[in-house]
């Protein structure tokens, strides 16, 4: 017996199609094992898959799943895994939407988290999600033998906070860099801590944007040796609140409407 689920690529953060963060969107699969939706998510090799299932919480419209290719599940709300999914539903015409903020709840493991959607004359404008409380962790005192890994020098790791391990769902190792320049010339070793640490722990590397105020700017390393870019205050919920200047809410836009979606299907025996 088989069973054909469709499923989408989704560029999150995009400012034009085949840029941002990529997504693969599931649309259903709660029946699937555990070990098959790893398999899947590996098999896709996105930063991460989500999963799009009927809620089993009175208080929540979905649920979702996320998985790394390493088959790390993801819990936690606010980040690209799961406002791509909100708004692939959205364009997808399965949600009801009213102009202005139109409130739904998702349920991430056993918790349920609101969020609102933002349409103008018919037009997706933006998603705002509410995330865990941060929990900070160990933090790093060892800076030089962290810059060797980094590929920089000791003096490009910033004083301004710790280089600390911090979770709102997903536990990232955060280290402030001097500027923008030191966060694009890390080299390659940058990924190799991740490799070796914790399962599922990810390396993320912030500064300061120098264009736009309050905003960082943000290199993202998987487990698997990839990586991530991004600035906005996408990142507010991981890093921004490590120096205490950000609200609790994550905004994701869809710049200019030019992020695009791609569907297919997969077929599982």
């Amino acid at each position: 017996m088989s069973r054909t689920i469709p499923f989408h690529f989704v560029d999150v953060f995009a400012v034009a199609p085949l840029t941002g963060n990529s997504l693969a969107v599931v649309d259903g699969g709660g029946e699937l094992a555990l070990e098959l939706m790893q398999n899947i998510a590996r098999e896709f090799n996105q930063s991460e898959t989500t999963f799009v299932l009927p809620a089993t919480r009175a208080d929540a419209d979905w649920k979702l799943r996320s998985f790394t290719p390493k088959g790390v599940e993801v819990f936690g709300a606010g980040g690209h895994n799961t406002l791509g999914a909100w708004w692939w539903l959205a364009a997808a015409g399965r949600l009801e939407l009213a102009d202005g903020p139109t409130w739904f709840h998702q349920q991430i493991g056993d918790l349920v988290y609101p969020l609102a959607i933002w349409q103008s004359q018919g037009k997706l404008e933006k998603i705002i999600m509410r995330q865990e409380a941060p929990v900070a962790g160990r933090q790093l005192s060892n800076l030089g033998a962290l810059a060797t890994a980094l590929g920089l020098n000791a003096e490009e790791i910033a004083d301004v906070v710790p280089c600390q391990v911090v979770s709102t769902g997903a536990a990232h190792l955060l280290v402030p860099i001097r500027d923008r320049e030191a966060v694009d010339r890390r080299c390659q070793t940058a990924f190799r801590p991740a490799q070796g640490g914790r399962r599922g722990r990810l390396l993320r590397l912030l500064t300061r944007s120098a264009t736009a105020r309050n905003h960082s700017v943000c290199t993202l390393f998987q487990p698997d040796c990839r990586h991530f870019r991004g600035s906005g205050n996408r990142y507010g919920g991981w890093s921004a609140r490590r120096t205490s200047r950000c609200t609790q809410s994550c905004t994701a836009r869809r710049n200019q409407g030019r992020a695009r979606h791609y569907s297919r299907t997969y077929q599982h025996h």
